[in-house]
């Protein structure tokens, strides 16, 4: 009799996908990652960032920052796909 083998790792993945947590554990990597994608200063100056589908919320207590943000949203695209080593983002809402 051979039983079914999967690996951990897989089994896991079927769980989070089926569960539908595999996007909120994204989200939560890219929070812990945050400061590594933008640095420490625009770090400091945000208040709130999550994920929705597609789309990161960001909240900023400061409007040169938010304006620097606006202008360099594709780099910010950019650096989180790099961070990340997927396009997890697709837009910046910025508030």
């Amino acid at each position: 009799m051979k039983r079914n083998q999967n690996h951990i790792s897989d089994v896991i993945k079927g769980f989070l996908k089926e569960y539908e947590l595999d996007g909120r554990i994204r989200e939560i990597e890219l929070v812990n990652k945050w400061e590594e994608i933008v640095g420490k200063s625009i770090n400091r100056h945000t208040i709130k960032i999550f994920l929705s589908g597609k789309t990161l919320y960001l909240t900023l207590d400061s409007s040169v920052v938010r304006q620097e943000l606006h202008y360099n949203k594709k780099k910010l695209l950019e650096r989180i796909a790099e961070t990340m080593g997927e396009e997890l983002v697709k837009e910046v809402v910025l508030r």
